[in-house]
């Protein structure tokens, strides 16, 4: 089964896409991890979504940094149960990680080691880097960032620590209910520079 992970503010997807993060925490909510090893997860992140009623194109802007990705409207995959998506009136600013649509997921990641009932704070050298980080004081920050007034880094909770690769960071993932293949063609793929 595919599963979902969700990146909040920051550029967590894009340090994965580069190779610089390997690693994640996760609050320890109960006695069980969420995700196991060889899970497949589906990488989530805060976008734009931009629909083009003209050309027929949807285009999704990712805000860490944004590059884009616009497909023709016919070649999006069915959602929803089989329902096919209503574009009239889908131009979304700053969409919330949770709410992006698997198919417009950058990369698929698949777990490689879990680590539980680890506190935040005994974060060692070595994991500050594969959290994609180069120094501590920026991990903190991130993290605080990341987690609100939820789970600061002053409250030092249990985490899960998981280690992941990158499966395919050209791949899109379709919805769990579509059993056909994404097409292959249809994607433009650019980086605009500020």
């Amino acid at each position: 089964m595919l599963k979902v992970i969700s990146f909040g503010k920051g550029d967590y997807v894009g340090r994965i896409l580069r190779g610089e993060q390997t690693q994640t925490r996760r609050v320890y909510r109960c006695s069980r991890p969420y995700y196991m090893r060889g899970d497949w997860i589906c990488c989530k992140e805060q976008y734009d979504g931009i629909f083009d009623g003209v050309n027929g194109t949807y285009t999704i802007k990712y805000r860490s940094d944004g590059s884009r990705k616009t497909m023709n409207i016919k070649d999006i995959p069915l959602c929803d149960n089989g329902k096919s998506l209503d574009f009239a009136n889908r131009n979304f600013c700053c969409n919330r990680a949770g709410f992006m649509p698997q198919w417009a997921s950058r990369c698929t990641i698949v777990m490689e080691a879990i680590r539980s009932n680890e506190w935040l704070r005994d974060i060692s050298p070595s994991d500050i880097i594969a959290e994609g980080f180069k120094k501590k004081d920026e991990f903190i920050e991130a993290w605080d960032m990341s987690n609100g007034k939820r789970t600061l880094w002053e409250d030092n909770p249990r985490v899960y620590v998981y280690t992941f690769r990158v499966l395919d960071s050209s791949n899109i993932i379709p919805c769990v209910e579509r059993e056909e293949p994404l097409p292959t063609t249809g994607w433009t793929y650019t980086i605009e520079t500020m």
